[in-house]
């Protein structure tokens, strides 16, 4: 009777040909995959943040502001929203972190490959929510405003209606 002691180089051969193949059309869907929700994670975070915003702004009764940041300490009117942004409760000048000025959240930027930016002018450098939950920009409009989440192909708009309620769906960049 023969033992068996391993396996053919045919067999091993065979079967590194088939996770070749595998591979081949499992990354590539994995990649795209990935970037499909980091695309999604960026956009759900953003949305949160600005339910937060709105939700503090009635809870405390008082202004609250969301503001794009490149050091995590100030608002900054350069650059895009893929950045920093800071949520803090604006007592004083619109806008601006200062005096007696509360920080209730910072968030870092987004992954790199996603940007984040202001569709209009309106919410361009900050979005502030009054104590009755409606939104203003830095137009100091009350007619909402829009974000763009892109990660190419993907993409999310953001959007704050008049009444400072944020939806968020499906685009493409």
């Amino acid at each position: 009777m023969r033992s068996c002691r391993g396996v053919t180089l045919i067999e091993l051969m065979v079967t590194i040909t088939i996770v070749a193949i595998l591979a081949t059309v499992a990354v590539p869907s994995f990649v795209d995959f990935i970037r499909q929700n980091r695309v999604s994670a960026t956009a759900n975070e953003f949305v949160a943040l600005v339910a937060l915003a709105r939700s503090e702004a009635i809870r405390r009764g008082n202004t609250v502001t969301v503001c794009k940041s490149a050091d995590k300490v100030t608002c900054t009117t350069s650059g895009n929203w893929g950045q920093a942004v800071i949520v803090f409760v604006d007592g004083n000048t619109r806008g601006v972190i200062d005096g007696a000025d509360t920080i209730v959240r910072v968030v870092s930027p987004p992954a790199s490959g996603i940007s984040v930016s202001a569709s209009d002018t309106n919410v361009s450098n900050w979005l502030t929510y009054l104590s009755s939950g409606v939104s203003v920009g830095n137009g100091n409009s009350r007619n909402g405003g829009s974000f763009a989440v892109c990660g190419a192909p993907y993409a999310r708009t953001i959007t704050i209606d008049a009444t400072g309620r944020v939806s968020s769906v499906k685009t493409s960049c």
